[in-house]
């Protein structure tokens, strides 16, 4: 048995010679359909809408659920129709992403967490400000389809800290085996969190300079996104300046105890390739 689970487009694959073609049964498996993948989301769907603590128990219908496994698959299957691997390399988009889609449905309205959740699987792999606009149209698009609704990201995190350190709270929540609840926060209210989190980070660990701004804080809101997912982490490699401090003030924030490794004049961009 020869196998390969591997994308057509993967560096390194060869055309197997036709003299042993000829002579083996070939099986392949195609990505499924949309009926076939809402089929299934519906059914996985059930058990997850089943066991979370909704915003809203009408989705705990059938139907409704149903409706909502359908805008999924189609805001993946456009996504990934419109966005290919001929356009960027890492156009990769496969269906084991409606599964993270679906992962933190808890504690505020589901149609804004399906976007948000949208926006952080797909959208943050997409090049540029034209490619952005796109994925948004089409989003609300979807949406408006199937909900009537309409979600805008202005103005608006979703976080796991609701409390900084130091000011009653834990920082986070207890974690479920699918990773810490998310909460929304409009951007006054972040802000005042992180510039928080920022002064007792400073007062026990040292100076971090750290201007908070828009993009600052969405970063900020990345990192802690995959941090307090089930068994969260990340690789960030770049020159100075690219986060790894928000990365620290996350980790101080919430309560978690970081382990963090310098490798700085050991690796170079030879070595990553």
């Amino acid at each position: 048995i020869v196998a390969s689970i591997n994308a057509a487009t993967t560096v390194g694959r060869h055309n197997l010679s036709t003299r042993f073609t000829a002579v083996v049964r070939i099986g392949v498996v195609d990505y499924p359909e949309t009926s076939e993948l809402t089929a299934v989301y519906s059914t996985f769907l059930k058990t997850v809408l089943n066991s979370s603590n909704l915003y809203d128990d009408k989705f705990r219908n059938d139907a409704e659920g149903s409706k909502l496994a359908l805008a999924m698959v189609e805001i993946y299957q456009k996504t990934r129709e419109k966005f290919t691997v001929d356009d960027r390399r890492h156009y990769l988009f496969t269906p084991r992403d409606l599964k993270f889609m679906s992962l933190r449905f808890a504690g505020e309205p589901l149609i804004d967490i399906v976007a948000h959740e949208a926006c952080r699987i797909f959208r943050d792999r997409l090049v540029g400000g034209d490619s952005w606009s796109r994925f948004d149209q089409q989003l609300n698009a979807v949406l408006r389809t199937h909900f009537k609704a309409t979600v805008t990201a202005t103005d608006l995190f979703f976080t796991s800290l609701t409390t900084a350190r130091g000011s009653g709270g834990s920082g986070t929540e207890a974690d479920s085996p699918m990773g810490g609840k998310m909460h929304r926060m409009s951007e006054a209210d972040f802000s005042k969190l992180v510039a928080q989190g920022i002064m007792y980070y400073e007062r026990e660990e040292r100076d971090l300079n750290m201007l908070l701004f828009s993009e600052m804080l969405e970063h900020i809101a990345h990192v802690d996104r995959v941090l307090s997912s089930s068994f969260g982490h990340l690789l960030m490699v770049g020159r100075s300046g690219v986060g790894r401090r928000n990365a620290n003030l996350r980790l101080h924030v919430g309560l978690r105890i970081p382990h963090l490794s310098s490798f700085e004049g050991l690796w170079t961009k030879a070595v990553w390739r």
